[in-house]
C-alpha cells in the first residue's frame, strides 16, 4: 500500500472485461457507421424523376438531405474511431496494469512464505 493506495488485482481483472465489453460495442458501432454508407444508394433513395417541376424540386431536396445526413454519419464515423482506440488503449493499459499487480501480489507471498519458513527452520 503506497499513499493508501491499494489495488485487488480481482477487481481490476472485472473492471478490465467491463471496459472490454464497452471497447467492444464501440467497436461495433464504427463498423456499423462504417456501412452506413448511403452515398452509393443515392440514386435509388432519391430517385430520378425528369427534368423539371415538382418531382425535381422533391428530388434535389431528398438527394440534398440525404448528402447532409451522410456528412453526419461521416462525422460521427470519425468521432467514434477515436473514441474506439481510446476504449483499445485503456483495455490495454488496464490488462498490462492487472499483469503487474498481480506478479507483484504473487511475488510478496512468495518472499512472505520463504520469511515464514526460514523463521520455522531457525526457530527449530
Amino acid at each position: 500500500m503506497v499513499n493508501g493506495l491499494t489495488v485487488d488485482p480481482e477487481r481490476l481483472g472485472e473492471y478490465l472485461a467491463e471496459v472490454a465489453k464497452i471497447q467492444a460495442n464501440y467497436e461495433a458501432l464504427v463498423t456499423q457507421l462504417a456501412n452506413a454508407d448511403i452515398g452509393a444508394r443515392m440514386a435509388d433513395l432519391a430517385g430520378d424523376p425528369g427534368h423539371s417541376g415538382p418531382p425535381k424540386e422533391f428530388s434535389e431536396a431528398s438527394k440534398t438531405l440525404l448528402g447532409n445526413y451522410q456528412e453526419l454519419l461521416t462525422s460521427l464515423h470519425r468521432i467514434h474511431v477515436g473514441v474506439a482506440a481510446q476504449f483499445k488503449h485503456m483495455t490495454e493499459t488496464l490488462g498490462h496494469a492487472q499483469k503487474l499487480y498481480t506478479n507483484t501480489e504473487e511475488a510478496h507471498v512468495t518472499m512472505l512464505r520463504g520469511l515464514l519458513s526460514d523463521s520455522f527452520l531457525e526457530g527449530n
